[in-house]
């Protein structure tokens, strides 16, 4: 009997459930429950009471304390993922003013470059403010706007300083800008601010026509006719 009350309290102070397979735990816990009920009634029920009692509050401490250290194997992971977030956030937060004004997409920098050139023909033709619409142009010049460099060729033209204003339309014209190549072959055809050159006259009226909007491109068909008829009379 006394062999049998060792294989009783020996069943239940084996591992925790948390360091042993789950399968092998079931099999201990049933061993020592059958053992308990056989030591009850062999020893005429107090003495088998007495382990029965003490070995089930130890089994419902084991389980206590397993779950109480899921719980906090849980909560640390939860912890530790919120704090991870949280340091991304920061980083996001913490990310300079500089580099995001500099992945502005390509869509956003041609609509703002159409604004300052709008902004800028309104101060110069219709505020006749040419110090404003300067500043205004240049800017969309530097955000790539072709338009903007054949409006500050016409200021140029405006206040007769044709050789600046030559300069700005032939940047203008060599990137398919219709109005800049026909004011740059009108250039060439008199010899304002650029030498006299009838063929280049005649090629700038040519590629203005062949892109131009219909009420330019008529005019630019006429030029054409005209400064073909001064070539062949000096052929």
């Amino acid at each position: 009997m006394t062999s049998l009350f060792k294989i009783a309290m020996n069943t239940h102070h084996m591992s925790h459930p948390l360091d042993v397979d789950k399968l092998r735990y079931q099999k201990w816990q049933n061993e020592g429950i059958l053992m308990f009920a056989i030591a009850t009634i062999l020893t005429g029920g107090i003495a088998g009471i007495v382990i029965l009692s003490t070995a089930l509050l130890k089994y419902r401490r084991m389980k206590q304390i397993g779950i109480s250290k899921e719980s906090t194997k849980k909560t640390d992971e939860v912890s530790k993922n919120i704090h991870s977030k949280n340091i991304e956030v920061k980083e996001i937060e913490e990310k300079p003013k500089e580099k995001i004004q500099k992945s502005i997409s390509p869509s956003q920098q041609e609509i703002e470059a159409t604004k300052l050139c709008k902004l800028g023909a309104h101060f110069l033709f219709d505020k006749k403010d040419d110090v404003v619409a300067e500043q205004n142009l240049l800017e969309a010049v530097k955000l790539g706007n072709t338009k903007a460099k054949t409006l500050l060729g016409i200021m140029h033209s405006i206040k007769v300083q044709n050789t600046l204003a030559c300069e700005w339309y032939i940047k203008a014209a060599n990137e398919g800008d219709p109005e800049a190549q026909y004011h740059l072959a009108i250039a060439y055809e008199y010899g304002n601010g650029i030498e006299m050159d009838l063929k280049q006259s005649l090629y700038w009226y040519q590629k203005s026509y062949a892109t131009s909007p219909k009420f330019m491109a008529g005019e630019a068909g006429d030029r054409i006719k005209y400064v073909q008829e001064k070539l062949n009379k000096l052929a």
